[in-house]
């Protein structure tokens, strides 16, 4: 066989190779396998690490000490270049999102390493002097409020402010790694009604109200997704948040007693919520019915007295309707047609009464004498609501009963109180905040503005489409961040013209579908060809030899 011959066919056996090599890496990363390598300095090597989603918990200085001892300074963490990188200490569970080698970090015994999210700060490798450093203070980060330093001698999870780890006594190669905590936003809801608002923020307040009341209600406490977290008359921390919350008042109805007599005894005592009716127990034997409508919502303790079983008249008696002092009918008892409820304003109807006793329906009821029967009435509570216009010089409140609506003031000068606030029936107490007649929307191209287009528009009113005629975006412009046909404005607005995105990058060819299959199609073909080559190179002769071999004995 030829020198050039062999070179041809090892060239296609590399060919071959790669590509699948390619494919074989390609398939790899399609499963989403990822794979962690520790590099040690000396050729030492530990296990590597893999896993499907990329998660893995980093091996610890105990795992590696069979296999690498530093040579000077301590080893402290992990990072993922030989002289820093990122920092990730030994067990942490990391998501990973690619193959990564990581180095071991040995710290030589001259600084005292501050830490912020994995790096060291550039202010803050500080070499002690007597034992003590001065700590920097901890960075801002926007979204959390910063806490203090955790200090890698200390076990038990303090957090120090930096002038307390100024006043430690610490060595070379220890840490203080910084602490944050995440700040979430607080609303108080009241019957739908957002009555405070706070913050987890250092320096700011969690606005907890007092307790809130309701008519003939008791406060339940503080309700977050329907379940009561703070009972009432306990306190909300800082500690007790741990995202964004809404706390919404929950109030159980007052529980009232409606005691059931059959003459001096006690048949039942029932407890029932406020504004609910009551079930009608079993009469006991010898009583026909209960002196009272058990349609009636309960609205404070009473006693319900069963009536005797009826016993045939002798005689008639004269039965008179009586309303605040008037007569308004009278009938023979044995022939009663019961008045229609009179209506009494401020009053409820109650029912016909004997006394102060209410009897269940008079046109059933049995009469031993003539009788009066008087409405009763009880007198309706008057819920009333706040309604605070705010804005101008000083709050107006008004008054407004349940249901009912207010008239508003006149709004500050220039301004109008929001439209969108409801004023024909109020049912609870609401904030009317002034604001502006007209708002400004204007339009910037890039930093340019755009003066033909701005526009004076009512408050809470929409663009004049009109101006918009003609007008035609520059290039690399594709339209606007607001859809200025349906959009409305309730304040001065800067509506800007969105940029045409950048154009997505392509991947390689060998990354394409129709790449990886022609890749596979010439490794499939090169590898025949080699095969073929080979079979007619020795097969061949072999078969010759052999005749020949046989033709010279013959």
């Amino acid at each position: 066989m030829s020198s050039t011959t062999k070179t041809i066919i090892f060239a296609a056996v590399l060919l071959a190779v790669a590509c699948a090599g390619i494919l074989v890496a390609e398939d790899a990363d399609a499963e989403g396998q990822v794979t962690v390598t520790y590099s040690l300095p000396g050729g030492a090597s530990i296990p590597v690490q893999t896993a499907e989603d990329g998660t893995i918990v980093l091996y610890g200085p105990e795992d590696v000490s069979a296999f690498y001892q530093p040579d000077g300074g301590e080893f402290v963490a992990w990072q993922t270049q030989e002289d820093g990188g990122t920092i990730y200490q030994f067990g942490a569970t990391v998501a990973f999102s690619e193959n990564t080698t990581l180095y071991p970090r040995i710290v030589a015994a001259t600084t005292v390493d501050f830490i912020v999210d994995g790096q060291v700060m550039k202010e803050g490798a500080l070499a002690p002097v007597e034992g003590k450093v001065t700590a920097p203070a901890v960075p801002a980060k926007d979204g959390f409020n910063a806490l203090g330093w955790e200090w890698s001698e200390d076990d038990s999870g303090k957090v120090y402010t930096s002038a307390e780890v100024s006043e430690l006594t610490v060595e070379a190669g220890q840490t203080f790694t910084a602490v944050y905590s995440e700040i979430y936003d607080i609303d108080w809801i009241v019957d739908g009604v957002t009555i405070a608002t706070g913050s987890t923020e250092t320096g700011k307040e969690l606005s907890q109200p007092a307790d809130p009341s309701k008519a003939n209600h008791e406060f339940a406490g503080w309700a977050v997704d329907g379940e009561v977290v703070l009972k009432a008359g306990e306190k909300l921390t800082a500690e007790d948040i741990a995202a964004d919350t809404t706390f919404t008042a929950t109030f159980n109805p007052v529980m009232l007693t409606v005691t059931f007599m059959a003459g001096e005894s006690t048949v039942a005592t029932v407890s029932v919520p406020y504004g609910q009716t009551v079930v009608m127990p079993a009469l006991p034997e010898g009583y026909a019915s209960w002196d009272f409508d058990f349609k009636t919502p309960i609205t404070e303790s009473i006693t319900v007295k069963a009536v005797a079983s009826a016993v045939e008249p002798s005689e008639t008696f004269t039965v008179t309707f009586v309303v605040d002092g008037k007569t308004i009918a009278t009938y023979s008892s044995n022939a009663i047609t019961v008045p229609t409820d009179p209506v009494k304003e401020g009053f409820a109807f109650q029912g016909w009464a004997i006394g102060d006793s209410v009897i269940a329906d008079p046109a059933k009821h049995v009469y031993t004498q003539d009788t009066v029967l008087v409405a009763l009435f009880q007198a309706v509570e008057v819920v009333e609501h706040t309604v605070t216009f705010t804005g101008g010089a000083e709050d107006i409140t008004v008054k407004v009963v349940h249901g009912e609506g207010v008239e508003a003031p006149e709004a500050p000068e220039g301004m109008q109180w929001d439209p969108a606030v409801d004023l024909s029936e109020v049912t609870a107490d609401i904030t009317v905040k002034a604001v502006p007649l007209t708002v400004t929307v204007s339009f910037m191209v890039g930093e340019t503005a755009v003066k033909s287009l701005e526009q004076t528009v009512a408050y809470g009113g929409k663009l004049d489409a009109s101006l918009f005629e003609g007008y035609v975006l520059p290039d690399g412009y594709i339209g606007w961040d607001v859809d200025v046909a349906t959009a409305t404005f309730t304040a001065d607005t800067v509506v800007n013209a969105v940029a045409e995105p950048e154009p997505v990058a392509e991947l390689p060819w060998y990354k394409t579908t129709g790449g990886q299959v022609a890749l596979v199609l010439v490794a499939f073909v090169l590898i025949a060809l080699v095969g073929m080559y080979v079979t007619n190179q020795f097969g061949v002769k072999d078969k010759l030899r052999g005749l020949v071999r046989r033709s010279g004995k013959e």
